[in-house]
Order: structure tokens, then sequence, then C-alpha cells
């Protein structure tokens, strides 16, 4: 039977690939479709770390005079990142030619598998980075009280206080009240969280501690700036901000964060073009709108090998504006 089928029957190759093993991460959409071009060499953030104070007075008082310095500048560099797309010519030659034979355009495929597999890496980049070893900054370094990175932008989180992101320590046990803790501690006025983010472990225990007559869950938006995936994530709202579960988000971490205050920075490389996925690969988040501030040469001819090579670029690095406005619950374990 086997036989007989095999020489009068074609299989059938579904015309997609379906990817098993990348996560998720709203993260990464959040930023890199907020994402705003670099400007010049380095990127400086004056921030001021003091103020001043008046006096009262009567009549011909003598008034004091004093002139104060009270600002500062952060200064942010950029960083880059690679990954490259390589493969056989004589692979791409045959899918090229095979005619009606051809079920995916191979090279197609294989550059937006990496290209997904770029933005996967970089989205825990985001997460776990304090921007040593060439890193963009991520999180670890941003929403940090100084223990993680001592300083930022090149200014001492010990003489800069001000500099210092908000991180309380919830000791094992979550509570609602911790929550709103955070929260208090990092609003100021209208100035205050615009999203929470936490491992699928953490937005389970938040869910238990919503009573079911307050919890609203519903989907929102994981990008900005008129662009729209074909579905969004999953948020409980807590205070009016929602709160969504990353995969690569840190354990047993929430984070609350002002997305104002934090620019993904880019700028294209010479020589390259902005990334266009055309390819079919289903099963993760990685839509083609993440990809805003990506750019990758054409193929080109491998030096000494029979082989096309693509090099796909991100270069900038994440900046945040103002650290204080963000913050972070750690070592959470239960509720």
């Amino acid at each position: 039977m086997a036989n007989r089928l095999e020489t009068t029957t074609r299989n059938f190759l579904e015309p997609k690939w379906v990817d098993t093993v990348l996560s998720s991460s709203p993260l990464i959409g959040r930023l890199m479709t907020r994402a705003v071009p670099w400007v010049g060499d380095k990127i400086e953030i004056p921030v001021k770390v003091s103020s001043s104070t008046g006096e009262f007075f009567k009549g011909l008082a003598t008034l004091t005079r004093a002139v104060t310095n009270q600002t500062v500048k952060m200064v942010f560099d950029h960083t880059n990142y690679h990954i490259d797309v390589s493969l056989p010519i004589d692979e791409v030659s045959k899918n090229a030619f095979a005619g009606e034979n051809r079920i995916l355009d191979l090279a197609a495929q294989q550059f937006a598998s990496k290209a997904q597999d770029a933005a996967d890496e970089l989205a825990g980049i985001f997460y776990s980075s304090t921007g040593a070893n060439n890193q963009f900054l991520g999180l670890e370094g941003i929403v940090d009280d100084g223990t993680n990175l001592a300083t930022i932008g090149g200014l001492s989180r010990t003489t800069y206080p001000t500099l210092r992101a908000i991180v309380n320590n919830a000791g094992g046990v979550l509570t609602l009240d911790e929550i709103s803790t955070l929260l208090s501690n990092i609003t100021s006025g209208t100035q205050k969280p615009t999203v929470g983010l936490c491992n699928e472990a953490v937005w389970d225990l938040i869910e238990k501690l919503i009573d079911a007559r307050d919890r609203i869950i519903r989907d929102v938006d994981i990008v900005g700036n008129g662009l729209t995936l074909s579905a969004g994530a999953t948020a409980l709202f807590y205070r009016g901000i929602p709160i969504i579960a990353d995969e690569k988000a840190t354990a047993q971490t929430l984070y609350f964060l002002n997305e104002n205050t934090l620019k993904f920075r880019y700028f294209k490389m010479v020589g390259t073009q902005p990334i266009t996925l055309n390819a079919k690969i289903e099963g993760n988040d990685y839509g083609r709108e993440v990809f805003i501030g990506f750019s990758s040469t054409d193929w080109k001819m491998a030096d000494n090998q029979s082989a096309l090579v693509k090099d796909i670029f991100l270069s900038g690095n994440l900046i945040p504006e103002n650290p204080k406005r963000n913050g972070k619950l750690i070592n959470i374990t239960s509720a």
C-alpha cells in the first residue's frame, strides 16, 4: 500500500512555517513601535536634581541672592546588535528554480525567521541588561535603585539619588497593599505608570488577589503610534493601569513603567534598508510592526564560500529620561 501511494500521490506541504520555539514579549512590541530616530553623536538628557527655596520678608529687608546649578546631564552612547542570515547557494538555487514545486521562498522564510529570533533575543535583553558587554541598556539597569547599576548616563545614583528608580521588596508574599504602595511611590499627579509587566506566574498571583467583582480582564494593544497587531495582549487592570503577562519578564518581579520616560532611539546603518517581512510564519507574536529600527543588507556572496549571506542590524539604545518614574516589586513567590 505504501509503495503504491508513494508512486501515485504527492504529499501535501503546508505553505507556512509553524514556530514552536520562540516565546512572546509585549515589552519589545511596545518599545520598538514607539522607537524614535537617533540624532547626533550621543544622546544627552538634562535632568533637574535639586530644588531651591525662597524667603519671606517685610519692608526693605536685604534679599538673598544666590546662583545655583540645579541641572546635570545624563549622557548615553549607542551600541549595535547583529545577527546573520546564511544559506548555501545551491539550496537557494534549487528553491528559486523549482517552478510550481516551490511552496515557499526559502530565502524570505529564513530571513524572517532570523529577524524573529533577533526580536526574541532582544526581548530578553531589554529586561535583563545593565548595559554591560556592549548590550543595550535594559530594565535591570534602568528600574534600579543603584544595586545593579550604580551610575546611569554617567551619573552616580549615590550623588544624585533622584536618578534611582523605586524598588520595593515583597518579601515573598504579594499583597494588594504592596502593589498600591509601589504605584503611589511612582505616581506624582499626572506622572504615573502606563503599564505593568510581569511573567505568567506573577500575573496569576495578581489575578487571585483582585476581587472578582473588581477584576477587569481585556485585550490591550501591545503597540502604539497607530499601529495594531491582529490581537492585543490580555491584561488585568488595577487603578486603571493594564498589567500584562510577558514570558520574557524577570521572574518574581512586577514592573510598573511610565513609557513616556523610556525611548528606544535607533539609527539605520549605512548600506542597509529597513526590514520588511513577507514570509509565512505562525506561532509567535513577532509581527512586522516590531521591526521598526531594524535594518538589513542585501543578499551578497560570502567570501570563499558558496553561500548567500545577509546581515541584520539594530543600532541605538534604550534611553531612560526619568528613572524615578518607574519601579518594581521584587521577590514575589506567593499570594
